[in-house]
């Protein structure tokens, strides 16, 4: 049978009048069958129609998912305000968006951590929550593996309470598209969802993964509200007139129900509604696949109630009794048909216009970032666009780097890296990339940057671009080379440095920390300190680690313990760690040696003491013992000279004289030997002492002696010093007698005393124009019992010099002479102002 062709065009519905008239008995024996058709077309169209629009929104609310990822990954941080600012314009002109969220991956070891830190931070009343099936959100206890949680969500406050919430195996639904999501590395679409906040209206959630080289970083994920969403793309009246829409998830085995422009229960399958299999299989519906985001959703036009009551009632009678009516009928179908076609085109122009919107607020975003963003070609790397920020970043304007390649202002040591980094991306080997790198500013100056790079693909032409977020972490850079030469220089030092937490474990220590104590780095991370410290020394050390808490520094010392059980001693001072991680620094010195030379020196001392009384004890004995008989000698010798000198003869009376000379010389031996001793065993304290004051003093002693030998003194004003008084009185008297005694013959004594300042004390020069010494002497002469002369030239025992250096050296200074034969003696005393507290 001929198929009947309705004109078109302006005049079409008159026309249809007139030939309807005309062939009234043919058309109305095939109306039925051409009205079937003309109806099925219609349902058909806006099958079409729909199902267009309808995988619009949908690659529309993935393509946002991919942007939010993209956006999270090219940021170091963003806070819960930025992440609100930079959904709300999102968010405001999709009403049927219920939410934007981003979900955290978090170990299992690191959630007390991550949750104590959200807590501190934006969220103090941070929990971790899992809904479970029939009970709903509970608070949740860590679970080993990775854990999911949203902690950003917009739009605040209506999405706080989803913060902490962490998807499990037992959100089936949930949980498949996550899977899928992290095996395709894509933005996918979940199954259906029942959400409490939209009174039990069915939604799906998008989810689109974040990776940070081939490490998770999270999920970005978008709730689309299928009943606002699908209400106003299918619900539209003319639609509605033609036919039935019914939206099925047909992915898996059993079809589930996601919207009927009939009255069921969405919540349930479509077997256990007033639907029946049936449904799906109905001759009469219009049917179109969407494949989009890894699910299969079949959308199903029958039919419109309102039309198939028309054809079974009035319609057809009608056109069977009155031509002229059918006629009518066929014009006004007609023109309804013109009008249908011109509200699809203005929807698809609206559909249009909301893209363009949307593409709109998202170049703002793009434009306004406060870090820079780049959208580039993948395969030619030449720059499609830039943002402000990255332009003066590098110190152009956007323009002047439109069309340039990203090689041009690389640094040429890191192109090699970029290349390898976008060649992976092309390949499809990993959607994100993430690069540190070096770029070269306009002036030359070297720019240390992260760049953080998706691949984006086009919403269905095939089209791709990346999208890199820029910024500069010159400053960053710096620090951390610093901080990795302070390790170094940490690690590489000769003392031992500890780093341990608020509970006193070693969290870093160097390798002379743990050569110190015995053992290796490893050995000692996350133990106590108390486990290198002697048990008998624990208590004090501990006290003294108490005060470190409270003072914030303090010093100890104590016996440390090495994992073979040997002992050594150590030095630590502990500083309170003030900023950062709660703890404290512990540097150390072994300091074995010093206690063994400490122990030694306490020997020395002690055989020192009894050295001095022993020579103490001998003082005793010389002063008392070998003077007495001595002075009998001499005693019963001047009596024999007295009594029996003329007796004698000549050889006795030169024996005589040799024993006397002998006592005496002996006398004043043990006379000098008594001094010299005398300088440690009878010293006295120290105290100021004017100089001047005590040569005035010694001058006035020697004051025959001195006009005797036709001698002259001059002296330059000389300091007060902390001194034994006693001390240097013999010091001055000692060296101006030896000046008396090794005086040239016939040649006047002059003796001049000089006294110079320094940073170290005194510095006092006595000279005199005596017989001078041979230079190579000028030690030997300082020596007890050191003699360059004959005892028939020069009296004297060789003790005086010795005692002046002894004196000197007490008193922590230095002498030294200097001399030549027949041109005098200069003797160069330095001497310190004041003396130390222990000396």
């Amino acid at each position: 049978m001929t198929r009947i062709r309705f004109p078109r065009g302006r005049h079409a519905p008159l026309i249809a009048l007139l030939a309807g008239l005309a062939l009234t008995a043919t058309v109305a024996a095939q109306l039925w069958r051409a009205e079937e058709r003309a109806w099925l077309a219609r349902v058909d169209r806006s099958a079409g129609q729909w199902a267009q629009l309808l995988e619009l929104k949908l690659r529309e609310a993935l393509n946002l998912t991919a942007y939010t990822g993209a956006y999270i990954a090219a940021s170091e941080q963003v806070t819960p305000a930025e992440f609100a600012r930079w959904a709300r314009v999102t968010l405001s002109a999709q009403p049927a968006l219920d939410a934007v969220a981003w979900h955290e991956r978090v170990e299992g070891a690191q959630l007390p951590a991550f949750i104590a830190a959200q807590r501190a931070g934006p969220y103090p009343d941070f929990q971790l929550k899992h809904i479970i099936p029939g009970q709903g959100p509970v608070v949740a206890q860590p679970r080993a593996g990775d854990n999911l949680l949203i902690t950003l969500a917009a739009p605040l406050p209506e999405k706080r309470s989803g913060i902490g919430f962490s998807p499990t195996p037992l959100n089936e639904t949930r949980w498949e598209a996550i899977s899928r999501s992290l095996a395709t590395r894509q933005p996918v679409l979940s199954g259906r969802l029942v959400l409490a906040t939209r009174d039990g209206a069915p939604s799906v959630t998008t989810y689109s993964p974040v990776f940070r080289g081939e490490q998770l970083a999270g999920l970005a994920s978008v709730v689309l509200n299928l009943a606002d969403s699908l209400s106003a793309l299918l619900d539209d009246a003319q639609g509605r007139a033609y036919g039935e829409p019914y939206l099925f998830d047909v992915t898996g085995d059993a079809p589930q129900l996601l919207y009927s422009g009939a009255e069921v229960d969405r919540t349930r399958s479509v077997f256990e509604n007033t639907l029946t299999p049936a449904t799906l299989q109905a001759a009469d519906a219009q049917r179109r696949l969407i494949d989009v985001g890894g699910r299969r959703w079949l959308l199903l036009v029958r039919p419109a109630p309102a039309y198939l009551g028309q054809r079974q009632s009035a319609a057809a009678l009608s056109v069977l009794a009155f031509g002229g009516l059918l006629s009518l009928l066929l014009g006004r179908y007609l023109r309804a048909q013109q009008q249908q076609g011109a509200a699809v085109r203005e929807q698809v122009q609206q559909r249009t216009r909301e893209l363009r919107a949307s593409e709109e607020r998202f170049r703002t975003a793009f434009s306004d970032a406060p870090t820079g963003v780049v959208l580039f070609d993948p395969d030619t790397q030449n720059l499609l666009e830039v943002n402000a920020a990255f332009a003066d970043m590098l110190g152009y304007q956007p323009e002047e780097l439109a069309g340039q390649s990203i090689t041009a202002f690389t640094d040429p040591a890191d192109r090699d890296v970029t290349e390898t980094a976008l060649r992976a991306l092309r390949q499809g080997h990993q959607p994100h990339t993430r690069l540190k790198k070096r770029y070269r500013h306009r002036d030359g100056q070297l720019l240390w940057v992260s760049s953080s790079i998706s691949l984006v693909q086009g919403p269905g032409d095939g089209s791709r671009y990346c999208i890199a977020q820029v910024q500069d972490i010159t400053a960053e850079h710096r620090a951390e080379a610093y901080i990795q030469e302070l390790m170094g220089a940490m690690e590489n030092a000769v003392e031992g440095i500890a780093r341990l937490d608020a509970e006193g474990r070693y969290i870093f220590l160097n390798s002379a920390y743990a050569h110190a104590c015995g053992r290796e780095v490893d050995d000692l991370l996350g133990e106590p300190w108390v486990v290198t410290v002697h048990p008998d020394d624990r208590p004090a050390l501990t006290e003294a680690y108490t005060r470190m808490l409270a003072e914030g520094r303090v010093s100890a010392e104590g016996r440390g313990i090495r994992k073979d059980g040997s002992i050594f001693y150590k030095q630590v001072v502990m500083v309170r760690a003030d900023q950062g991680e709660p703890g404290h620094f512990c540097f150390m010195r072994d300091i074995s040696e010093r206690h063994e030379a400490q122990l030694r020196l306490e020997c020395y001392a002690t055989e020192l003491e009894r050295s001095n009384k022993e020579l103490e004890e001998f003082a005793y004995i010389a002063s008392h013992d070998l003077q007495e008989p001595l002075r009998k000698i001499r005693a019963f010798g001047d009596r024999l000279q007295d009594r029996y000198g003329d007796a004698l003869g000549e050889q006795g009376q030169d024996y005589l004289r040799r024993m006397r000379r002998a006592a005496a010389r002996m006398q004043q031996l043990v006379q000098d030997l008594l001094s010299f001793s005398r300088v440690q065993t009878k010293a006295r304290a120290f105290a100021p002492v004017a100089l001047g004051k005590v040569l005035d003093e010694v001058l006035d002693d020697l004051e025959v002696a001195l006009d005797t030998a036709g001698a002259s003194v001059e002296s330059d004003p000389l300091p007060t010093l902390e001194a034994d008084a006693t001390q240097m009185r013999q010091l001055l008297q000692n060296f101006l007698g030896n000046a008396l005694k090794f005086r040239r013959e016939g040649v006047p004594l002059r003796v001049r005393i000089t006294a110079d300042q320094s940073d170290t004390g005194w510095t006092l020069r006595i000279r005199d124009n005596g017989i001078g010494f041979e230079p190579q002497y000028a030690d030997r002469i300082f020596g007890v019992f050191q003699r360059l002369h004959g005892r028939d030239e020069f009296e004297g025992t060789g003790v005086g010099l010795a005692i002046c250096r002894k004196i000197v050296e007490r008193h922590g200074g230095s002498i030294q002479a200097e001399g030549r034969p027949n041109e005098g003696a200069t003797f160069i005393i330095h001497l310190p102002a004041t003396q130390p507290p222990a000396a």
